[in-house]
């Protein structure tokens, strides 16, 4: 019955993280407002944190515990779901617009960045201080295409929070809330990593497919949701920009600070995973270039592909086992 404890324990570590990540972003966001941060800072920054929280913390904890295959499973694995399971979902739901910037740049940045890192990880086997420097520049040039950007109105900023009327809001004391969401994003973090070295170890399946699918999950499953009410609710405009932001995000900053803390090595068993990243960013391209939309069909082939990933990890275990 101890598998059926930590099970619980991960499902809290979730819990903790989503909400967590909630009241950090809330009151980080009226903090930046109440110091004369402009809007449109704000919107840039709360719209990173708030997706990719979950992932950073985990990925980051991950790195300072030593426990560095949890990491960059993490980040695989979630930009894996994020495209085929929730885009792909998404599409099913409803026909998505997809802006032409999101077309002709974002997504091919993606791709760069994807094959990147597989690279890295192909030529070297691990990924060390040197790498996250160039990770977290490439962050900060990625973050200065956003602002300018969205200056020039060429990018609309879809945020879920807004931190004009404090008055109004029930979250009087963003200090006290930044707090909170700090203390729950460390425990959650902590929780994650000790149930999932404890899983891994019970189950005998690694910690790095774990991380591929049960923590990926897990930090994905807010923006799934998020991504899904508004595809029914034919509020699509961003959802495909949002998701590759997030992916981006998660590459750049999520394992640019992680390897900036630790050696992060990238075993062998992971050249598939980066390989299946990599492919999948392309065949998101493939399917949004000609049209600027990501239609039904679209949706299937994005399934399909997270199907067939997912049969061959099982398989994968079971060669290994």
């Amino acid at each position: 019955m101890e598998y059926v404890m930590w099970s619980i324990l991960l499902l809290s570590g979730f819990f903790m993280l989503l909400v967590g990540a909630d009241f950090f972003v809330d009151g980080a966001g009226r903090i930046a407002h109440r110091l004369g941060v402009s809007d449109l800072v704000i919107g840039l920054t709360v719209m990173a944190l708030g997706s990719s929280a979950p992932e950073a913390f985990v990925s980051i904890g991950a790195a300072l515990a030593g426990e560095t295959d949890i990491a960059v499973g993490n980040v695989l694995g979630t930009n894996i779901l994020n495209i085929c399971l929730i885009l792909g979902l998404c599409g099913v739901i409803n026909r998505m617009s997809v802006p032409a910037l999101t077309v002709h740049f974002e997504i091919p940045f993606l791709i760069l960045i994807t094959g990147f890192l597989a690279w890295l990880g192909y030529s070297k086997g691990y990924l060390e201080r040197r790498d996250g420097v160039i990770l977290c520049l490439l962050m900060v040039a990625y973050f200065i295409y956003l602002l300018k950007t969205a200056r020039t109105g060429k990018k609309e900023l879809q945020s879920a929070q807004t931190f004009e009327n404090d008055a109004a809001g029930n979250r009087k004391k963003p200090a006290l809330w930044l707090l909170v969401g700090l203390f729950l994003l460390l425990a959650g973090t902590r929780l994650t990593i000790e149930a999932v070295c404890a899983l891994a170890t019970a189950f005998v399946i690694g910690e790095r497919t774990v991380a591929l699918t049960v923590v990926a999950f897990g930090t994905s499953f807010p923006t799934l949701i998020t991504c899904v009410s508004a595809a029914r609710r034919h509020k699509t405009d961003m959802v495909v920009g949002n998701i590759v932001g997030t992916n981006i995000f998660n590459i750049l900053f999520v394992l640019g600070i992680s390897s900036l803390i630790d050696y992060i090595p990238y075993s062998g068993s992971y050249y598939v995973d980066g390989l299946a990243a990599f492919v999948i960013s392309v065949m998101l391209w493939l399917c949004v270039l000609r049209r600027k939309e990501l239609g039904r069909l679209s949706g299937v082939i994005l399934l399909l592909c997270m199907i067939v990933y997912y049969v061959f990890l099982l398989w994968r275990h079971q060669v290994a086992g």
